[in-house]
């Protein structure tokens, strides 16, 4: 299916309001292959999918982006194989009056993703993972959301990296 500009104009700048699907979201490759693995978090908890049945249609989905293809296969690799122990680190974090079945897929997302990155890499500061994190969160969750994200990474981080 071909794209159309006129169904994607973002009327306030004048600009398309979403790149092509083989267009970066980002300059950085980084922060690309994790917006991808939040999207993968997120495509898994949409479709109640283990995130390893969902990764295969998604890597080929994503294939012509140009993000850090290393870094997402190392995060997306510990994400799926452990995406149970990491579903229940995040679930603990969250307060009976919010459960995890009825929070944002984008929000939990994000904190898989997160989760994930600080348990594979530990010798990246925890302030980079951290802000780029938040900064996803952002782009994808309401200010109120956001805070939400920020308390609950900093329990996290208090776990994952004592």
């Amino acid at each position: 299916m071909e794209h159309n500009p006129h169904h994607d104009f973002d009327w306030e700048s004048g600009e398309d309001a979403f790149p092509h699907h083989d267009k970066p979201l980002v300059a950085d490759s980084r922060t690309e292959a994790r917006i991808a693995l939040v999207q993968l978090a997120a495509q898994g908890l949409l479709l109640n999918t283990p995130c390893a049945v969902c990764r295969e249609s998604f890597t080929q989905h994503i294939a012509r982006r140009k993000l850090d293809k290393k870094l997402f296969a190392l995060l997306a690799d510990d994400l799926c194989a452990a995406q149970t122990r990491y579903t229940q680190l995040v679930q603990a974090q969250f307060k009976e009056n919010w459960p995890w079945a009825r929070t944002n897929v984008a929000l939990r997302g994000v904190l898989l993703a997160a989760s994930a990155e600080l348990t594979i890499q530990p010798t990246l500061p925890t302030g980079v993972i951290v802000e780029e994190y938040m900064n996803i969160a952002k782009g994808f969750l309401p200010p109120e959301e956001v805070a939400f994200v920020r308390a609950t990474l900093e329990k996290l981080v208090a776990l994952i990296r004592a």
